[in-house]
């Protein structure tokens, strides 16, 4: 889990760990849980998870009980690395979640012997099916796979594990559930299972410093996914919690923006610049000098288009993330007015070699260029590109705040927030990509009104309002491990809980019943306002304005607006 870390100064991080919790909880009221899952291999985001779990005992006094990790379909499990970490923060209970699932496999064998097993359609558990079985195979699922001996193994232990979630929800009042993931086949189903049985859950986010969205009972229908029911109440809060300070916030959100642009807290996988480009003018000869470098011609409007892993669950109107980068190049194959730069995603686990047969297959295209993740700088980007499709993630705000229209396709929790213009009809997706082509064609880019500063202020919220910066979870770049371990520990040992920014940011969550984690009381008068300080100190350059191709104007007057 930790790596090659040193073992003493592990050591001493469990044991400033176990003397801080022990000492900060309150016994458990009757038969209240609190559960939080395991299944994430990645340490930072079981400090979150277990942080968070814990916070949310302070509020609701309760047993901790942590589902362990679940193993690859047919592999073996290995608890032993949790167990340790468990200890340290005072839970009550570690789920053997694989042995547990073997005996309901074994007991659903049992009963369906003689008998035709039902389709896993019937149980609902079908998209959680597919998303794990995308990551364990690295690659998308096509008719033939889900027919694969491994496929059903896979469904029929999801069915398993579906009902160990159940189990454990009923055996106590569960007053929350906490964990990473919630489309695929382990930690969502026990989002599924929470959610259905009527129990708060907590989403963490890995990146950042705390950050976490909420579903309470009444959010939604439980039937509907976790993503799905969130976007209307994140874009409900953000426009009236946000969108409404706008004057207040402008120049936190300049701030915020400067920072993205000067690479930091920059995505993964997107190259940092060495200058900043300050006019016009000079975008344009950028624009040139990448348009030729790829062979198209800057002076047909370019789009681009944004891969998503493969691997990674659909939303909106793709049914497969593959099938949708294969429709949307069809469509580009067949719009050659416009230059089509298409971008695969940094992290892509394709193992079946999709992406390099889709670039094959429109080869002699020569308006359309695939390129890998990571290739193209921030200038280089928004120098060429003049409108933007995107499926989700964090790349839409980034290029709707600096003034690109932007096409979505899927569904993020920014989906309501007014900086994109949804694809609702998967029937009418190329219509609109040839309405966009068109109207940049004659020159006037689709943007819509208040985009630059929608875009703006949804990444100061997620970059500073509802990222709560504390001791106890370090910034997830705070790495190695070893130099992660030894910041907990002197906060763990010198930090008392009095003000505790998690705590505070827990406590207003359930109250408020907030679908997100915020690091202020955005509810409160006043409190946007004390946040917001000098967007751009003297001694930084200043912002370079819109790209080249909109006519938007990006800054706090644009915020403002």
């Amino acid at each position: 889990m930790w790596g090659d870390v040193d073992q003493v100064t592990y050591q001493r991080f469990l044991d400033e760990a176990h003397v801080y919790w022990r000492g900060h909880l309150a016994p458990a009221h009757g038969d209240q849980l609190v559960v939080a899952d395991g299944s994430h291999r990645d340490p930072r985001a079981l400090i979150r998870v277990l942080t968070l779990a814990n916070a949310v005992r302070r509020l609701h006094p309760a047993r901790l009980v942590l589902i362990g990790p679940a193993p690859a379909d047919g592999a073996e499990a290995d608890a032993a690395p949790l167990a340790a970490l468990a200890a340290a923060y005072a839970v009550d209970e570690v789920v053997d979640l694989a042995g547990r699932t073997d005996r309901q496999v074994t007991a659903l064998a049992a009963r369906a012997a003689g008998a035709a097993a039902p389709p896993v359609e019937v149980h609902g558990l079908t998209p959680y099916v597919d998303t794990g079985y995308r990551r364990r195979g690295g690659g998308p699922l096509t008719p033939l796979r889900r027919t694969a001996p491994e496929y059903q193994l896979a469904a029929l232990r999801a069915r398993a594990r579906a009902a160990v979630y159940d189990e454990i929800l009923a055996a106590g009042r569960p007053v929350a559930l906490v964990a990473v993931d919630p489309t695929d086949d382990h930690a969502g189903l026990a989002v599924r299972a929470a959610r259905r049985a009527h129990v708060p859950v907590l989403t963490v986010v890995p990146r950042g410093g705390l950050r976490a969205y909420c579903l309470f009972p009444g959010h939604g229908d439980p039937a509907v996914p976790y993503a799905e029911a969130l976007q209307p109440l994140v874009g409900e809060f953000f426009g009236r919690h946000v969108w409404s300070r706008r004057a207040e916030l402008a120049e936190a959100a300049d701030r915020t923006v400067w920072r993205v642009g000067r690479g930091l807290d920059r995505p993964v996988g997107r190259r940092p610049d060495a200058v900043e480009l300050a006019d016009p003018a000079a975008r344009r000869q950028v624009r040139a000098h990448v348009a030729a470098r790829y062979g198209l011609r800057p002076d047909r409007p370019t789009v681009v288009v944004a891969h998503r892993p493969v691997t990674e669950a659909p939303t909106g109107i793709a049914d497969e993330v593959a099938d949708w980068y294969a429709r949307t190049a069809q469509y580009a194959h067949e719009l050659p007015a416009a230059n089509w730069l298409l971008l695969d995603h940094p992290a892509q686990d394709d193992r079946t070699g999709s992406v390099a047969a889709l670039a094959a297959y429109h080869s002699d295209a020569g308006h359309l260029r695939f390129l890998p993740g990571g290739t193209l700088s921030r200038n280089a980007l928004l120098s060429l590109a003049d409108l933007a499709v995107v499926l989700h993630g964090r790349l839409p705000a980034t290029l709707a705040g600096y003034g690109l229209p932007v096409l979505a396709a899927g569904r993020g929790p920014w989906g309501d927030c007014g900086f994109t213009t949804a694809v609702a009809d998967p029937a009418g997706y190329a219509d609109q990509l040839a309405d966009g082509v068109t109207a940049l064609t004659a020159g006037h880019p689709p943007v819509r009104g208040g985009q630059v500063a929608r875009a703006r202020l949804w990444r100061w919220l997620t970059e500073a309002g509802a990222d709560v910066a504390s001791g106890l979870v370090p910034h997830w770049d705070l790495w190695p491990a070893e130099h992660l371990l030894r910041a907990m520990t002197v906060h763990l040992r010198q930090v008392e809980p009095d003000g505790e920014p998690v705590f505070a940011a827990v406590a207003r969550m359930f109250a408020q019943r907030q679908p997100m984690l915020t690091r202020l009381d955005l509810a409160a008068p006043g409190q946007s306002r004390r946040a917001a300080a000098p967007a751009v100190p003297h001694t930084r350059a200043p912002d370079p304005g819109p790209v080249a191709g909109t006519a938007h104007r990006a800054g706090a007057a644009a915020v403002a607006e």
